[in-house]
């Protein structure tokens, strides 16, 4: 029998004792890899939330701006005219307190024709119709000031938006144009 084929007993405990530290080894940086993929899954959430609020806060904001200007029309193309009964209520609800009813002018609901469905859920649905309130502030010498609220929300109720314009109308101005359809 030739000696030369047979493992020396040396070697084969040596390679017995290394085994368990790459066991160890392969298992710590398995631990490793998965602390790390578990952070960076967490941070991708989180930027998904931030970026759904961000979005239904333009949204929010784009609706109410969009009211405020049906406003602005409105005090142009109606100065003269009385203030509605349910005004003050929309008021009430755009302003969240409660206005001088002798400063309201007119208030209301506003939806455009095109792309706002109102809905409790779904992507292009907002959770509320936009409102706007006009009131009258008074006469600064160049003509009477009227200031407009708009409020609207986005696709939840926790997204609102609200904007505020100071409208001056010129003693001088005549109503322009038929004006938003």
């Amino acid at each position: 029998m030739n000696r030369h084929f047979l493992p020396s007993t040396r070697r084969v405990a040596g390679l017995h004792s290394q085994a368990g530290i790459a066991l160890a080894t392969a298992l710590l940086f398995l631990l490793i890899v998965s602390i790390v993929t578990v952070a960076v899954y967490q941070n991708v959430i989180a930027q998904g939330r931030m970026a759904g609020g961000f979005r239904e806060k333009g949204r929010a904001f784009e609706a109410a701006q969009s009211a405020l200007q049906y406003g602005e029309w409105w005090v142009a193309k109606n100065s003269s005219a009385a203030a509605a009964a349910a005004a003050a209520k929309v008021c009430q609800s755009v302003l969240d307190t409660e206005p001088d009813s002798s400063t309201v002018l007119a208030g209301g609901n506003y939806a455009p024709l095109i792309g706002m469905t109102i809905a409790s859920s779904g992507v292009s649905s907002y959770a509320g119709q936009a409102q706007y309130c006009i009131q009258t502030v008074g006469n600064n010498g160049s003509g009477d000031v009227y200031k407009v609220t708009a409020k609207a929300f986005g696709g939840n109720l926790d997204t609102t938006a609200v904007v505020q314009s100071t409208y001056v109308i010129p003693a001088s101005f005549s109503a322009f144009g038929p004006g938003p359809q």
